[in-house]
This record gives C-alpha cells, structure tokens and sequence, in this order.
C-alpha cells in the first residue's frame, strides 16, 4: 500500500509540474530596440527610425521614433503578442484598420520570428535587448 501511494503521489507532482511548465508558453521580457533608414513607414517619409519593443507577459509596447527631415515624431502602440512555432502575431489595440462597411476592425500581424541570447528577429529585422 505505501508503494502505491508514493507512485500516485510520484504521478500526480509530474503531471502538476507538466501542467505548470506548459501554462508558461514561450514569452519575452524586456526591451528589443533597431535602428534603420527607410523609405518610410507608419504614413512618414523617408529618414532614420529607431523601433522598440518592450515585452511583459502576453503584453506588448511598440513605440518608433521617426526622424524625418530633422524632426523626430514618436508613435506608441499597445497590444498583446504570441509565439507559435516560428511565428510572432501581435494584436494591437489601435483600431487601424476598417472592413469593406468602414466598420474599425482590431490589427492583427504575423511575422516570421526567430530568437537568440540577446536578440531577435522579426521578420528580416534584427532586433537587439536594450
């Protein structure tokens, strides 16, 4: 009897520590920054942006600064983001987009994602830990 119920007691701490270790799933924390040129994105024109992604928990923070011209405008986005497989989708909280009715619709995007110790990409851009 007491070999029983040490291997259910055995059996049931690892399907607890199973269940806890998948309740995790596959976050970041902390802060990813890139600086580029581009051609222009988020409705500016063509100059130096720097992104920054700040991650905690299932939320996400993404805020570009956009240096056009000399002038630096700074835009913030909140929304939640997941990891599957190889794939990061963010869903902002901005409605930014509208349906064929004109109705707001929430943004959702889905990049290719990858990870390493103190970086990762999003798509083809590599973003580095502050």
């Amino acid at each position: 009897m007491k070999t029983m119920t040490r291997v259910v007691a055995v059996a049931l701490v690892a399907v607890v520590m199973c269940m806890m270790l998948a309740s995790c799933g596959n976050t970041l924390s902390g802060s990813y920054s890139a600086t580029y040129e581009s051609e222009g994105i988020f409705g500016f024109g063509k100059g130096t942006y720097t992104t920054t992604y700040e991650f905690k928990g299932n939320k996400v923070v993404m805020t570009t600064d956009a240096n056009v011209g000399g002038k630096t405008t700074t835009t913030t986005t909140n929304g939640t983001y997941e990891i599957k497989d190889d794939q990061i989708i963010f869903t902002w909280d901005k409605n930014v987009e509208t349906n064929e009715n004109g109705d707001s619709v929430v943004s959702t995007n889905k990049y290719e994602f990858s990870k390493g110790d103190d970086f990762i990409y999003i798509g083809d851009q590599k973003y580095t830990k502050d």
